[in-house]
C-alpha cells in the first residue's frame, strides 16, 4: 500500500469511528454535511479509497462535532502523509 493510500485509509477510518460513535448512518452525515455525495462516496472515504479535499474534511468534522484537526492525531510520522501535502504540513 503506498503511503497516500495509507493516509487516507487512516483518515476514513477517524471519520467511521466518529460517525459510529454518535451513532449516523452515512445518509444522515451526509445530509449533517450538505456535500450531497452519494452513499457510496461517503463508504469510499471511509475505505480510503476516494481522496477527501479539505473542504469536505472541514464540513464532515463539522457536522460529527469533532474538531477538524482530531483527524491527524496520531499522523505524526511525515511518512504518513503524501509526498504532495508534506511541503505544505512543513511550512505550517
Amino acid at each position: 500500500m503506498n503511503m497516500q493510500n495509507n493516509f487516507y485509509k487512516k483518515i476514513g477510518k477517524k471519520i467511521r469511528d466518529a460517525r459510529n460513535e454518535i451513532g449516523l448512518t452515512l445518509e444522515e452525515l451526509n445530509e449533517r454535511t450538505g456535500l450531497n455525495l452519494s452513499k457510496g462516496s461517503f463508504s469510499s472515504m471511509e475505505n480510503g479509497k476516494q481522496q477527501i479535499s479539505i473542504y469536505q474534511l472541514h464540513r464532515i468534522a463539522n457536522a460529527l462535532g469533532v474538531p477538524l484537526n482530531s483527524f491527524f492525531d496520531e499522523l505524526e510520522n511525515e511518512s504518513d502523509f503524501p509526498a504532495s501535502d508534506k511541503k505544505i504540513i512543513n511550512e505550517l
